[in-house]
């Protein structure tokens, strides 16, 4: 796919995963915009790009922001997440928050905004304990045993539909 020219919005684009997608996008050629809430992202992660992308200071969790920064955009890369094991064992609500219904939200306004993709990270914690090594994707039943592999399970869920 050729990026040059497209407008990619990247939700937790500060972050370590995020701010790398952002620099590759950016790369390519892509306008790429950053919406972070900074709670664990890093302005220094976009350190040398930051004058090469438009940051926008916001939460999944608060639509009206959100669905404004998905306007006009092409591609979202949906990378925000709560994703600190022992926060999730203390506020597994917070969790569900953030991971599920910050992912309701980013669906939401991509449909909206008739963006035309959504890339959503997910993660190996949908698995749950390996029953084989090495793990096969299709054949692993999805069994978390993390509040944190649960909440991106169900936002995978609500991707898929």
């Amino acid at each position: 796919m050729n990026l040059r020219g497209r407008r990619i919005l990247v939700t937790g684009g500060a972050g370590f995963i995020g701010s790398h997608i952002t620099e590759s996008l950016v790369q390519k050629g892509a306008e790429v915009t950053v919406f972070d809430n900074f709670s664990s992202g890093r302005m220094d992660n976009l350190q040398t790009i930051k004058d090469k992308i438009k940051i926008i200071k916001g939460d999944v969790l608060n639509y009206p922001v959100l669905e404004k920064a998905c306007r006009g955009m092409e591609v979202i890369s949906h990378q925000a997440a709560q994703l600190e094991i022992f926060r999730c064992l203390e506020d597994p609500i917070l969790d569900l928050r953030t991971n599920t219904i910050g992912t309701l939200n980013v669906l939401n306004a991509t449909v909206k905004n008739r963006v035309q993709m959504i890339v959503n990270a997910s993660s190996a914690c949908v698995y749950g304990q390996a029953y084989s090594i090495p793990q096969n994707e299709e054949k692993h039943p999805q069994n978390p045993n993390w509040p944190y592999g649960v909440s991106k399970l169900a936002a995978e869920k609500y991707c898929r539909i």
